[in-house]
């Protein structure tokens, strides 16, 4: 009798430690998204652009009078302006610079993280804001008449008939320009001028400070890191993409056959890995430190999306592929014969809602549920349980939903009037 006694208070005890909390991690799996709204313009002035940035950034123009604007950046607000760029963030998203016309002098205001600057330059017009992958380093070009002026983080130089992005390095010590010379183009890093090609598309920066870039001469391209040349010749450069590390680099080429395919980069192989040909190909995604990769390919009518060589089946038509902020999932969109679709790694899950190619959407990681911006309000849906769930109504909304990987919540603006508001919704 006590043995059976023994037994009931074991079960007990296994009751209150086991199924207790699983029935309270039951509870917070299911429960329903948190809303939120926060006001951040109270529509005095009239708006005119507003945007949230991936990084989480939100920022705003107003045009306060007639003639004058005005800038929004979380907390930051600028002096009325005659004229103003937009904002263009850092990696990290911890620094911002725009340029402003002020009384008539071009200005450049810089937040670096710890305080914001308003510099006032000696120049005719503003010119372009570049950081270096990293987010850590900064650097801006005006022009003094027909001269562009470029300040770099340690230097600065004068150069004429640049064309296209500047670039620096994660050191912030080199930097990298197109140039043009008549009807050739040349790259130059740090004064140093590669030979002169028919045309020039430059991609970044690799860990050992090489820039590399695809050149063409006559009717083939070629791809070069520094000055080696790295591969054979292409009849076409389709998409290519390099992480911010320098680490590994991606591109799509067509070549001279006809057909296309993947090649991608990384000093811990002897040699470029190809991948499989295909009649054609598009959407190049780059995980952001591992070697994957993904894209999407059409062979006999059939339509993947390859993730390195692993291939994905679609259906009707789909939206470029893309990876989660921390590259766990490669994911893509699709609208097929009997609506649309997400496939997150392979797995694919119909939508039962109205989705659009165009519509930006948005996905934590390791979840069920994804986002996006409808005409009047934010929407999650979880496509597993075919549940959705709608916040505060707008009446228009910013096209850009993100994933705030800091605040852990999907993300979005909106406007009522001349308000702006700051969406938000936590999981």
């Amino acid at each position: 009798m006590s043995s059976c006694k023994s037994l009931t208070v074991l079960f007990l005890i296994f009751c209150g430690i086991y199924f207790i909390p699983q029935k309270l991690f039951s509870q917070f799996h299911n429960r329903e998204p948190q809303f939120e709204h926060q006001m951040l313009l109270d529509g005095m002035d009239s708006l005119v652009f507003y945007d949230i940035d991936t990084t989480g950034n939100w920022w705003a123009v107003t045009k306060p009078f007639s003639n004058r604007y005005r800038m929004y950046i979380n907390d930051y607000e600028s002096p009325a302006s005659e004229d103003l760029t937009f904002p263009v963030f850092a990696a990290g998203g911890e620094q911002w610079a725009f340029f402003g016309i002020f009384n008539s002098a071009v200005h450049i205001i810089q937040n670096n993280g710890d305080e914001i600057t308003e510099t006032m330059l000696s120049a005719s017009d503003f010119g372009e804001i570049a950081y270096s992958p990293n987010g850590e380093h900064f650097a801006y070009t005006y022009f003094q008449n027909d001269n562009e002026i470029i300040e770099l983080p340690e230097k600065t130089i004068t150069v004429t008939f640049r064309v296209g992005k500047l670039f620096i390095d994660n050191s912030g010590t080199s930097y990298t320009i197109l140039g043009q010379r008549l009807n050739k183009y040349v790259i130059n890093t740090d004064g140093r001028e590669s030979m002169a090609f028919d045309s020039i598309i430059p991609f970044g920066y690799w860990h050992n400070r090489n820039f590399v870039y695809a050149a063409l001469s006559g009717n083939n391209w070629e791809l070069y890191n520094g000055n080696k040349r790295l591969t054979g010749t292409y009849s076409n450069i389709i998409d290519a993409k390099i992480n911010n590390d320098g680490t590994i680099f991606a591109v799509l080429v067509r070549l001279n056959t006809g057909r296309s395919r993947a090649i991608v980069f990384n000093d811990a192989y002897w040699e470029p890995v190809f991948g499989r040909t295909y009649e054609n190909v598009w959407g190049l995604a780059l995980h952001p430190t591992e070697m994957l990769y993904g894209y999407a390919a059409v062979e006999h009518r059939r339509l993947f999306v390859v993730q390195n060589s692993t291939e994905y089946p679609a259906i009707g038509e789909i939206g470029k592929p893309f990876y989660t902020y921390n590259g766990d999932e490669l994911i893509f969109v699709g609208v097929g014969e009997f609506g649309p679709y997400i496939n997150v790694n392979g797995r694919r899950t119909d939508v039962r809602i109205t989705l659009f190619l165009d519509d930006v959407v948005a996905k934590k990681p390791k979840t069920t549920t994804i986002a996006w911006t409808t005409n009047v309000s934010l929407l999650v849906y979880d496509y597993v349980k075919n549940a959705y769930f709608v916040g505060f109504m707008c009446d228009r909304m910013s096209p850009t939903t993100i994933f705030n990987r800091f605040t852990q919540k999907y993300e979005t603006l909106g406007k009522i009037h001349n308000r702006l508001y700051l969406l938000s919704c936590g999981l």
